[in-house]
């Protein structure tokens, strides 16, 4: 992809890992692109459908749609399909989300999210939801969710008397990385590597991939989507990190190129 001349950016020619699952990564690569950066896709997880999935017949009887991913929207969708519902048969429910492309792929499907916190992060979601909800005891909720989730969120709901319906519409596994990707990592000599969960920064862990990006032409750089995937980047001691703002790609590559501007290493497009 051709790279944007009108522009400077501080991460041109930078050599940035993306790796996100496969059927989520090409977006944010062709962004990377467009700064000039070179890319490795190398995805350190995938996610698949729940096989065993099953919808809540009762969908009219729910107060609360919960959405933390757009993973869940996504799967969920498949969900309502499999039951021959849609998102019309919840529309009546107040909607909560984290995120704003989770929000956008809400909005996808007709729904009005109510409660979007910030910063992106279960507890700011909690303490937003229990200022819309007055009254939470014996309110339900519908909460479609991967395997991996936080159960901070559940946990918390059911304490304040909510009735908590989750759902594990998707779920996250970790890649098996080849001996090939691990030499081709280790040939690329990365800038930046870049993670949107913490369950990348485990498989990356687990595949040991931190030795295969030592040979580097300097120090890597991890950039995070926010604070729960630096959380587990820090704990890992692999930094310096750089998280984003906002939890969305466009802000975390404008955090890289602000982290790469203070350095005084800026390139012209």
């Amino acid at each position: 992809m051709l790279k944007n001349h009108f522009f400077y950016s501080a991460i041109d020619n930078k050599n940035i890992v993306v790796t996100r699952a496969q059927s989520q990564a090409k977006s944010f690569g062709e962004k990377l692109e467009r700064h000039g950066a070179h890319v490795l896709y190398l995805p350190l997880i995938q996610i698949e459908k729940n096989a065993a999935i099953q919808c809540p017949n009762n969908l009219e009887d729910f107060d609360w749609l919960l959405l933390t991913s757009v993973n869940a929207v996504h799967y969920f969708s498949q969900c309502l399909e499999k039951m021959q519902k849609s998102w019309a048969d919840i529309a009546h429910c107040r909607v909560a989300v984290i995120g704003e492309a989770t929000k956008k792929a809400a909005e996808s499907q007709g729904l009005v999210p109510e409660v979007l916190p910030e910063p992106y992060v279960a507890s700011a979601l909690l303490k937003s939801l229990f200022t819309a909800e007055q009254h939470p005891i014996g309110k339900r909720i519908l909460y479609p969710k991967g395997n991996l989730a936080n159960p901070e969120i559940e946990c918390a709901l059911k304490i304040r008397g909510m009735d908590v319906s989750s759902v594990i519409c998707y779920e996250t596994k970790h890649r098996r990385i080849t001996p090939d990707e691990a030499k081709t990592l280790s040939a690329f000599k990365p800038h930046i590597v870049t993670f949107f969960s913490p369950s990348a920064v485990h498989s990356f862990m687990a595949s040991r991939l931190n030795r295969s990006v030592l040979s580097a032409i300097q120090p890597v750089v991890y950039a995070s989507i926010g604070p729960v995937t630096s959380r587990a980047l820090f704990e890992a001691r692999l930094d310096p990190v750089v998280e984003a703002d906002l939890q969305t790609e466009d802000a975390l590559i404008d955090g890289l190129n602000d982290y790469y501007a203070k350095r005084g290493e800026h390139y012209r497009n």
